[in-house]
């Protein structure tokens, strides 16, 4: 189908991984890195620095191939996070996607001035019962969301975008997403996710 490129920016190493998207999944078809300079705690300092990184591992992995997306990890403290709570009345006497959709919407209507990266769901409430599964499914009246909400200043993500000026697609995510994917909804016990 087409190429997808991560880039894992952090305060030692850059991590740069091509994969290959396939109808039953994405294979791994290399993966580059380098010595970070010019970022501290997660925060990029020194553009010149990071660009000529960047630059680097483009042409090391990509080598003249037609990216389509580039996945871009955030974490460190150019991050922003706050909790928010939502609590919508259900439809129906179960609980449905597009349940689970209302509610992230009405959470996204909370910050309308600011840039989200990611809105994580962290409990699910119904009827007054915790839950940190999905609520797909269950029966109840009333299902309240508690949110982890990530919010990062415009300006930089544009500076970032501007990285990769012949990729069509730029997606940015908190690092913290792959580690709330992974570890509740596999009921896996050898389950490892290695940061790189």
């Amino acid at each position: 189908m087409g190429l997808i490129a991560s880039l894992d920016i952090g305060t030692e190493t850059t991590v740069m991984a091509l994969g290959r998207q396939e109808a039953d999944g994405v294979y791994l078809e290399g993966v580059k890195f380098q010595v970070t300079q010019g970022v501290e705690r997660g925060v990029i300092r020194d553009w010149e620095q990071v660009e000529h990184v960047v630059n680097a591992l483009q042409g090391e992995l990509l080598k003249e191939r037609e990216v389509e997306v580039v996945n871009i990890g955030l974490s460190g403290a150019i991050l922003q996070s706050e909790i928010c709570r939502v609590r919508i009345q259900l439809q129906r006497k179960t609980i449905e996607q597009g349940d689970l959709w209302r509610a992230e919407e009405r959470c996204r209507g909370m910050h309308p001035e600011e840039e989200l990266i990611d809105i994580v769901p962290m409990v699910y409430i119904v009827d007054g019962e915790e839950n940190r599964r999905s609520p797909l499914g269950k029966m109840g009246r009333e299902l309240e969301v508690v949110f982890q909400v990530y919010k990062i200043d415009p300006r930089y993500l544009s500076r970032l975008s501007n990285l990769f000026s012949n990729i069509r697609q730029i997606c940015f995510y908190p690092i913290v997403r792959a580690y709330q994917e992974i570890l509740p909804v596999h009921e896996m016990k050898n389950v490892a996710l290695v940061d790189l």
